[in-house]
């Protein structure tokens, strides 16, 4: 799978340090991409966008409409990475359950200070998943959107919540 981002945009365009576990972070940009993304562009315009993008790996490169919808898909995937990443990366499943991870020499924030950064993180998630919508909109390739209805009123909410 090609994905949108790479660790470099994240880590240098993001407050993700770069100590950290890279399938973790992985599996949270693979979840962005496919499922909010995906939801965005609708499946027409994805599958054309992933195309063109991933003919660009083998010299082709994208036309300014789509070099545009990328950067504004780049925002996005970096925002919303960070909210599902701060999820991920503070708990581990394994065979004795979940867990709560924790460095060493670091302090983990309580339920309400973790509540208030994610908070905080998906706040700027849904101001880049509007402008990547209006771009769409805008540029009028919602024609190739069959089965996204763009609603640019409010900002939908992914992963996971936690009631303690």
């Amino acid at each position: 799978m090609i994905l949108f981002i790479s660790e470099t945009d994240l880590l240098e365009n993001s407050f993700i340090e770069e100590n950290i576990d890279v399938k973790i972070l992985g599996t949270a940009v693979k979840l962005v991409q496919n499922i909010q993304v995906k939801e965005i562009l609708g499946k027409s315009l994805y599958n054309d966008f992933y195309q063109e993008y991933s003919n660009t790996f083998t010299g082709s490169t994208l036309s300014q409409q789509y070099q545009d919808l990328h950067s504004h898909i780049k925002e996005f995937m970096i925002h919303a990475t960070i909210v599902e990443f701060m999820v991920f990366n503070q708990y581990k499943i394994t065979k004795k359950g979940t867990l709560t991870m924790r460095d060493s020499l670091s302090s983990a924030l309580g339920i309400p200070d973790f509540e208030n950064a994610k908070n905080n993180f998906e706040s700027y998630r849904s101001y880049y998943k509007d402008q990547l919508m209006r771009f769409v909109k805008d540029n009028k390739l919602n024609d190739r959107i069959e089965d996204v209805n763009i609603d640019l009123g409010g900002a939908d909410s992914f992963g996971w919540f936690l009631d303690y």
